[in-house]
């Protein structure tokens, strides 16, 4: 079998507006449309994670990675091997929130929610 992967984003974002006018300007069919209705992407706006969104899925779905998700959060890497326990602190600080305030939050029921992988 056969595994085909690819990235829709290939730089990182800084803000949601970013992201939004990126896949915009990609929309010429009207594919990647980002309004209020329930056919539309949802991306996350409060934090925006703008810069661990990855990519959006054939299905419109937008795609973040986790790992650049708590690295957004907390502005510390938690891929880093040498990490000092007010990094550590910070680190579960993100993973708690993350984990409270977003993930639980994502109606898994919903076809356009985003995905939240872990590439790492």
């Amino acid at each position: 079998m056969k595994t085909i992967t690819k990235r829709l984003a290939v730089k990182r974002f800084e803000t949601l507006e970013e992201i939004r006018d990126f896949l915009n300007e990609r929309d010429e069919e009207n594919q990647f449309k980002i309004e209020e209705d329930n056919d539309n992407i949802i991306l996350f706006d409060g934090p925006s994670f703008a810069s661990a969104f990855i990519g959006v899925t054939l299905d419109r779905r937008a795609i973040y990675d986790y790992n650049l998700m708590l690295q957004d959060f907390s502005g510390r890497d938690p891929t880093s091997l040498n990490l000092s326990e007010k990094a550590i602190e910070d680190l579960n600080g993100a993973v708690e929130f993350i984990d409270f305030n977003t993930t639980e939050c994502l109606d898994s029921s919903s076809r356009n929610y985003p995905i939240i992988i872990n590439l790492n």
